[in-house]
């Protein structure tokens, strides 16, 4: 876990992660200008990643893998916002496990959301 400190508040990486979603720019952009220039995902090559850091898995494992997280509900969220109750659990979870052990209850303390305030805003 990496910690640092600001004026302000701790920041700590909880491991949390941020992913477009497999759509974020072909449906954003026109093909017929854009043609194949348009990022996007190659599923084939996701699939090949997945399997080559899971060889023993089978194939079909590897598409459920990539199918469940781009799941509309389950999957990444597409305005990745924060799931607090997700950082409660990587809270409750370092307060039981970590070394050294302290009590990390409170998300709001570790949590500043107002750059994705101002995001959303703008959009």
């Amino acid at each position: 876990m990496l910690t640092a400190r600001t004026a302000e508040k701790p920041i700590i990486d909880t491991d949390t992660h941020v992913a477009e979603p497999p759509d974020l720019w072909t449906s954003r952009l026109a093909s017929d200008k854009w043609g194949d220039r348009v990022p996007h995902v190659e599923w084939d090559e996701a699939v090949a990643v997945y399997m080559k850091h899971v060889p023993s898995a089978p194939h079909s494992a590897a598409q459920k893998a990539y199918e469940v997280m781009f799941a509309e509900k389950e999957g990444f969220q597409k305005k990745a916002k924060l799931d607090i109750e997700g950082c409660r659990t990587v809270l409750k979870l370092r307060s039981e496990f970590a070394k050294p052990q302290k009590n990390l209850t409170d998300p709001s303390k570790y949590i500043d959301e107002s750059f994705y305030t101002k995001a959303m805003q703008q959009r």
